[in-house]
């Protein structure tokens, strides 16, 4: 993942060399040559999603002029680099601490993720019934009431789980 942008990019070897430095560990190597178990912990796939995205944006920059960025939950952070709101580095910083606290929460209560596609809503609910523990599903529906949902859930999630990210963003 990104080796082809390190390879073509002397912006990219930058960020790439870089970002090793403030993460503390290679990302680099993982991205390159880590297994797909080592890629899928959340505390390494933000990290190398936000690099390679930043990257990406940064050497299509002269090519592409956007009159506005935006993104949705860590596309935000790579967004804010990109429009210049926030620095590579504390970029970097905050989408690694988001990470390793996400981590963490995973560790504590193993989970996982997966994107439904092309099935209808009643059979995607029908099958969750037959799931033991807790199943979440964020169903299309119309953009008010999605909007209203998402609210809620940020709302539950900030109050229980986004304190390290709080403290990180106190200290700075």
């Amino acid at each position: 993942m990104g080796k082809d942008l390190y390879e073509f990019s002397t912006l990219a070897k930058e960020r790439f060399a870089q970002a090793d430095e403030i993460l503390g560990f290679r990302i680099s190597d993982t991205m390159f040559n880590g297994s797909i178990e080592d890629l899928k912990q959340t505390k390494v796939t933000q990290p190398a999603v936000f690099l390679h995205s930043v990257i990406l944006a940064e050497i299509l920059k002269n090519s592409l002029s956007p009159d506005m960025v935006s993104g949705h939950s860590l596309g935000e952070f790579s967004a804010l680099v990109v429009a210049g709101g926030v620095t590579f580095e504390d970029g970097l910083k905050l989408v690694s601490a988001r990470a390793n606290a996400m981590q963490a929460a995973c560790e504590i209560t193993p989970s996982t993720m997966a994107a439904v596609l092309g099935l209808e809503n009643n059979v995607v609910e029908e099958i969750c019934k037959n799931i033991d523990g807790n199943v979440v599903l964020n169903l299309h529906v119309k953009l008010s009431k999605k909007l209203a949902l998402v609210e809620l859930f940020y709302f539950l999630l900030e109050e229980h789980s986004t304190q390290p990210l709080w403290n990180l963003l106190v200290k700075s």
